[in-house]
């Protein structure tokens, strides 16, 4: 679990600390000036662009999709799919919507999930489960309404 640093906790950390945790903290503001400043983004982006995209067959991008799934799960190797449809966009990422289901940590099935992956064109999987709630759990339905709910996409086996 990522944890957060407040600047009140890092004054307060600079005040009690000996000078050499100081350099520690300094680093640790340098970092957070270079996030708020949007460099670090920047950055970002550029590696990015200088990523060639990958020329991948609609089977190894849908393998990887569903890799990245699997991954999430406790017991990928009971994992059922149901529902799964492709969406490939302009920007040349493709998406798979659909439900999965597997065994959970007392070895019964889960249930059907929602679940959402997407391959970019420079080959970056990613993947969502619809089992959280808060602020992930909005984000989900969020992006499941804008993407797989609005989007037919093409039905494949997966």
């Amino acid at each position: 679990m990522k944890k957060i640093i407040s600047i009140a906790t890092l004054a307060a950390w600079t005040t009690c600390a000996p000078a050499a945790s100081a350099q520690t903290v300094n680093e640790v503001m340098a970092r957070m000036q270079r996030l708020a400043s949007g460099e670090y983004a920047r950055e970002v982006e550029a590696e990015r662009a200088r990523t060639p995209p990958v020329n991948w067959s609609a089977a190894r991008i849908q393998a990887a999709a569903r890799q990245t799934i699997l991954s999430e799960l406790r017991d990928p190797g009971s994992a059922q799919f149901r529902n799964v449809r492709r969406i490939q966009h302009a920007n040349g990422t493709t998406m798979f919507c659909g439900e999965v289901n597997a065994r959970n940590g007392y070895g019964g099935m889960a249930g059907f999930k929602r679940f959402e992956a997407g391959v970019t064109n420079r080959g970056e999987a990613s993947a969502m489960l619809d089992d959280q709630d808060g602020l992930t759990g909005a984000y989900f339905r969020d992006a499941w309404s804008q993407f797989c709910g609005r989007i037919p996409g093409t039905p494949v086996q997966f």
